[in-house]
């Protein structure tokens, strides 16, 4: 736990955490897994299960509904949008 190695409270490594890079490390944690997602769905021929699973996700419709939140799309619906733009 990062707290601990900083000798910080959970709370206080938050507030630390958020002042610092604008964003709670569960935020910042989720912003970069769906930077994955996306980088995945365009170059790699994966499953969406398949990314769902390498991004450590508790399941693949948690990732599908916390990706179209964060992305106004889902994942299979971006990568129909990309492979349609070649």
């Amino acid at each position: 736990n990062y707290a601990k190695m900083c000798s910080l409270s959970y709370g206080g490594f938050g507030r630390l955490f958020k002042k610092h890079l604008g964003k709670s490390p569960r935020e910042y944690i989720i912003d970069n897994k769906m930077a994955a997602a996306k980088m995945l769905l365009e170059e790699c021929e994966l499953s969406v299960k398949e990314i769902s699973d390498i991004l450590n996700f508790e399941s693949t419709s948690y990732f599908c509904r916390l990706f179209k939140q964060r992305c106004g799309t889902t994942p299979s619906e971006l990568r129909k949008m990309l492979k349609d733009k070649i």
